[in-house]
């Protein structure tokens, strides 16, 4: 069968002067607020099973076609009820490794509202410096392009703009109501946007949405006003769609909201993030328990660990030594036998 291809390519744009009539404010939507959603925002992300190898099909942009591999399969789950398939292409080379991966952008995930998840039927991800992609009911993730949004501070809202294509553009890219708003509106929000009308103008105003509605406080006050001027009908098609964003809304506004999963233990905060010679980590558990700690790659390779500690119910707090760990982007994980968790950190 004949595949079609949707993703679309995001190039690393940088800012350009606001002005408007014909001028958009923007370049790339993505790269003006790396603050939209951060680490330590709610995830949604409750849990990952194993479901073992078998052969499927992916798109791969390092030969910019379908590949059929033999990935590692786990299903994530989420507390709104959705739940996605990550597929890791075996070049990771063992379970394990997949399996810290497949958590790792499983939470990061989680952290999307309902909406631009009810859609993701899978997560692709395979290593290399290629641009992600969103469409075919899916997100593709290349784990060294990850690195540099990580370094960026913009792996969530690149997320969000992938998650837009897959989930909002089949209904609404080409709908009447959002080509009423694009004829309204003054300009498009950004020249990414302007340059591909049908592609990119969701996604790209989207975020944007989000932003206002729910993280105005993490704006300035210019931005807040280019926004509004550039796409206030816009912003007006998607408040009048009576969407479900959890978790950034309080709580759900759909039927997919089946009530929360309980966690034994998570990571509350490292500080300070970027990290120099010390990281602070504050642990919450419901429960005395044992737990392993270790520092992992991108890539899932563990990089240092630390001798176990027994953490007491309630908070307890973590110092863990990060001299001579080379410069980069990491995650920090805790893990028993009955699961992880895992929450990023540069270290300078």
């Amino acid at each position: 069968m004949k595949r079609s291809i949707l993703f679309l390519l995001l190039p690393m744009f940088i800012r350009i002067p606001a002005s408007y009539g014909q001028n958009p404010p923007y370049s790339g939507t993505i790269f003006v607020s790396s603050e939209i959603i951060t680490p330590t925002d709610p995830t949604t992300y409750s849990g990952l099973q194993d479901a073992g190898q078998k052969m499927v099909v992916m798109y791969d942009r390092r030969i910019s076609n379908w590949a059929t591999t033999y990935a590692y399969i786990f299903k994530a789950s989420y507390d709104d009820g959705l739940t996605i398939d990550v597929q890791i292409n075996p070049e990771f080379g063992s379970v394990d490794v997949a399996r810290t991966t497949a958590e790792f952008y499983a939470r990061y995930v989680g952290q999307l509202p309902t909406v631009l998840r009810k859609d993701v039927d899978a997560l692709w991800i395979h290593q290399g410096v290629q641009p992600f992609g969103g469409g075919n009911r899916s997100i593709l993730i290349h784990t060294g392009q990850s690195s540099i949004y990580l370094s960026s501070g913009i792996l969530e809202e690149t997320l969000i703009h992938e998650a837009s294509h897959t989930s909002l553009d089949l209904d609404y890219a080409a709908s009447a109501g959002w080509l009423q708003a694009q004829t309204a509106d003054p300009t498009f929000i950004s020249t990414y946007a302007r340059d591909n009308p049908t592609r990119e103008d969701v996604a790209e105003s989207f975020i944007f949405y989000l932003a206002l509605k729910f993280k105005r406080d993490r704006l300035t006050n210019a931005t807040i006003s280019t926004i509004e001027q550039t796409i206030p009908n816009r912003l007006a098609f998607f408040d009048g769609l009576n969407l479900n964003l959890y978790p950034l809304a309080s709580q759900s506004t759909g039927s997919e909201k089946t009530g929360d999963v309980p966690t034994t233990f998570d990571i509350e905060g490292i500080f300070p993030n970027p990290v120099t010679n010390v990281a602070n980590v504050s642990i919450q558990a419901n429960q005395p328990q044992l737990l392993q700690v270790s520092l992992v790659n991108l890539i899932g390779k563990v990089v240092k660990e630390w001798q176990p500690i027994m953490t007491e119910t309630g908070r307890t707090e973590l110092v863990l030594d990060t001299q001579q760990i080379p410069s980069g982007a990491y995650f920090i994980r805790l893990y028993t036998r009955n699961g992880s968790v895992s929450k990023p950190v540069i270290i300078q």
